[in-house]
């Protein structure tokens, strides 16, 4: 996985026939036991969450909130115990083969949380614009996805997430137009150019 190294497993995905027949069977089970049984299927769970995002090239990051993330196949899914959080139960689905409702699939979500809270630290997430750590960089987020850099020298186009800074940036309110973003990013440019240039008239006197 890009930027992680999380544990992946060997586990065949699961169908969801047989979760369906575990549920009814584990209903006739003791608390403990059922207790038990859905540690096993989360670590399980958990597993293959692993190995389907380490194919996918997925990158743990966290939020300006503290939040954690996952980034997979262009989209950013929030791991958080939210039952509508469609994203994340479309990912268990396609990984897993399994709904987030489950005492199991808790299991495993709270597993990978534990193992992105040691792995985001690579990249940051943050909202509508983003300066590097030295403030040398400037990234504004593009309607297409990717971000616009600025420096003193100029503009280019860089990947969201996958640039010099490990930076993932969004808008607050969703995508904008190109135009309208491409706009305030050359005045941006402009004007951080001039302020670059000036430091470096000072710094020379």
């Amino acid at each position: 996985m890009a930027g992680t190294e999380g544990n992946s497993g060997s586990l065949e995905r699961s169908h969801s026939p047989e979760v369906d027949s575990d549920t009814r069977n584990t209903a006739k089970q003791p608390r403990k036991t059922q207790r038990s049984d859905a540690e096993r299927r989360g670590y399980r769970y958990a597993q293959t969450l692993h190995k389907y995002l380490k194919s996918k090239g997925g990158v743990f990051l966290r939020g300006e909130d503290g939040g954690l993330h996952v980034l997979v196949d262009g989209r950013r899914i929030p791991l958080n115990y939210d039952k509508d959080n469609e994203l994340l139960a479309s990912l268990m689905l396609e990984a897993c083969g399994v709904s987030t409702l489950s005492m199991a699939a808790q299991v495993a979500l709270q597993r990978l949380r534990v193992s992105a809270l040691r792995e985001a630290g690579r990249m940051h997430f943050k909202h509508f614009s983003a300066l590097s750590s030295g403030g040398q960089r400037l990234y504004i987020p593009l309607a297409d996805g990717q971000l616009l850099q600025i420096t003193s020298q100029g503009t280019q186009l860089v990947s969201n997430g996958n640039n010099d800074d490990s930076l993932w940036v969004e808008h607050p309110y969703g995508t904008r137009s190109n135009s309208l973003l491409a706009t305030y990013a050359r005045h941006s440019a402009t004007l951080s150019a001039c302020l670059w240039r000036r430091k470096r008239v000072r710094h020379r006197r």
